[in-house]
């Protein structure tokens, strides 16, 4: 199952450039492909927000197979590439299920 809450979008009118909204997308699309391949959640919450100073995409599994997610993956090392690229910050969360927080500055 998955909850996407985007009820904290203050700032709907904020433009990204192409490619943001691309690495971005790519950032999300590894970040789910590791959770079906690698963890055994049965729920997954992804939540978008932005305000005045930025955004911020969090996506978070309920899954206990923390050992399965190997930190030198190709697929977390693309995410962080990307991260650096948009000159974001990019975390992972291994402990209560898989997360992934990454937040994008606005002054990029």
């Amino acid at each position: 199952a998955f909850n996407i809450d985007s009820s904290t979008i203050k700032n709907p009118n904020k433009k990204l450039p192409a490619q943001t909204k691309q690495d971005i997308f790519l950032i999300y699309k590894e970040a789910i492909t590791n959770i079906i391949r690698h963890s055994d959640a049965d729920l997954v919450n992804i939540k978008m927000s932005n305000g005045s100073h930025g955004c911020q995409l969090i996506i978070q599994d309920n899954g206990s197979k923390k050992a399965s997610y190997k930190s030198s993956g190709l697929g977390l090392s693309n995410m962080k590439m990307r991260a650096e690229k948009l000159k974001a910050n990019l975390s992972f969360e291994k402990e209560n299920g898989f997360g992934v927080h990454l937040d994008l500055p606005f002054n990029m």
